[in-house]
């Protein structure tokens, strides 16, 4: 009875495990603070997890280690290894859970190590859970049919998966090539989650593949068509994600290999420097230099506003030029809520009925710099028109931002701009203004 409530326990920590696993790797979905609160649940199903199969342990130096049991080991010892390191490096950076713990460990170490072990982590949670489906199936009693049509059906959506994977950028991710993650907040949770699932029934197809081939799933005579079988499946897995990595467009917004340039403006999940450059008030052969709304330049890290004069909001202490420096600025301010004091004060807003606020994208916000300026002026019955740039993230949780910060203004449609924004950056901004009523005769 005991044995049977401990197996009971164990599958339990397990189900409650890899959901939250999933939950982790929607932030996109969750928001910051909920993703800090499910690390602390994942952290504490761990410890449940390793307390009910303690003697895993104790048989480590016991026994003869087959081909399969070093295997088993390695990902186990791996995962352990990753988890941990992603649980004391997201409390190193935590703004809700545990701030107390907040810069236990630089803040340049603890992002960059967040995020690739993070996705280490998903990576060998799937393989982990592979391992053990050869001898689920088999207590399942599944048929010799049930069983092929099954493998087909998971190599199909593991090719899926693995195809997401690689066209998300995740590669640049878990090999430190790009120190911050790119989120797509537009898109809808349930399709974040069905992705997260097919990358991970992707790599628990390979954590079941390398069972296979590694002696497991029977001993029936049967061994060499099964391992003939499990290779075909792996190889069919790999060419529908080749397939579809090669399909025109199938790459989406992201460079997996690329590191982000300093001279962009930008920002997914993270930011760089804003350099922009004032564009032309020629859009679309109509003339949108005049009028009386107002209008957010960012060069330089400078915040601008106003029509038709251009007033120029600066913090008094500047952020870094140094790409680097100013990704660790703008996150230390975000983790404290700072508000940096403006050169530049507005008093009256009363000749302003409609503000198009511009900014960089900055660790999937807005800039503190902007944060303070909102707080400083009277936005009743006015209308922001937000637009920001982006390397990949959107608006991230700005528009939330805004919102809370201006509750009683009206948040217009808004612009998101990749980077430089294109050969239709002209046509698009003639559109945003459009829609917003932003006419000029």
């Amino acid at each position: 009875m005991a044995a049977n409530k401990k197996n009971i326990a164990k599958k339990t920590a397990d189900i409650l495990m890899t959901v939250l696993l999933l939950c982790l790797m929607a932030y996109q979905v969750t928001g910051e603070a909920l993703h800090e609160w499910f690390g602390v649940g994942m952290t504490v199903l761990l410890i449940v997890h390793h307390i009910l199969n303690i003697r895993w342990y104790g048989s480590l130096f016991r026994g003869r280690y087959t081909t399969f049991r070093v295997i088993t080991t390695a990902v186990n010892t791996l995962l352990l290894a990753s988890i941990a390191l992603t649980a004391v490096c997201g409390m190193a950076m935590s703004a809700h859970a545990v701030p107390f713990m907040y810069g236990i460990l630089p803040a340049a170490f603890a992002r960059r190590f967040h995020l690739a072990m993070s996705y280490w982590s998903f990576i060998l949670m799937g393989v982990h859970l592979g391992l053990h489906v050869p001898v689920m199936a088999a207590g399942m009693r599944l048929g010799e049919k049930a069983r092929t049509a099954a493998a087909a059906v998971s190599a199909v959506i593991s090719g899926v998966g693995l195809w997401l994977f690689v066209g998300s950028g995740i590669p640049g991710y878990i090999f430190f090539k790009v120190p911050f993650a790119f989120f797509d907040y537009d898109k809808p949770a349930v399709l974040v989650f069905a992705e997260n699932l097919a990358m991970l029934i992707a790599f628990a197809f390979i954590g079941s593949s390398l069972a296979s081939l590694s002696g497991q799933g029977g001993r029936d005579g049967k061994r060499k068509e099964k391992h003939f079988v499990t290779a075909v499946l792996l190889l069919a897995a790999a060419l529908i994600c080749a397939v579809l990595l090669l399909l025109p467009g199938s790459g989406g917004e992201s460079e997996p290999w690329a590191a982000p340039s300093p001279a962009s403006s930008q920002s997914g999940g993270g930011t760089g420097t804003a350099t922009g450059n004032t564009a032309s008030s020629d859009y679309g052969g109509k003339d949108y230099s005049a009028g009386s709304d107002g209008f957010v330049l960012i060069p330089g890290g400078s915040f601008m506003m106003g029509s038709p004069d251009i007033v120029e909001l600066t913090p008094v202490i500047p952020y870094s030029d140094d790409y680097s420096t100013v990704l660790m600025e703008a996150q230390e301010d975000q983790h404290v809520q700072a508000r940096p004091e403006l050169n530049e004060h507005i008093d009256d807003m009363d000749s302003c009925d409609k503000i198009l606020l511009g900014y960089p994208n900055w660790w999937a916000s807005i800039p503190m710099p902007i944060a303070t300026f909102l707080e400083s002026c009277d936005f009743s019955g006015k209308t922001i028109i937000p637009f920001c740039s982006h390397g990949g993230g959107r608006f991230g949780q700005s528009l939330t931002a805004i919102s809370k910060l201006a509750p009683d203004a009206v948040i217009g449609e808004g612009l998101s701009v990749h980077y430089s924004g294109g050969s239709t950056l002209a046509e698009d901004v003639a559109e945003w203004l459009d829609e917003n009523g932003v006419a000029r005769g």
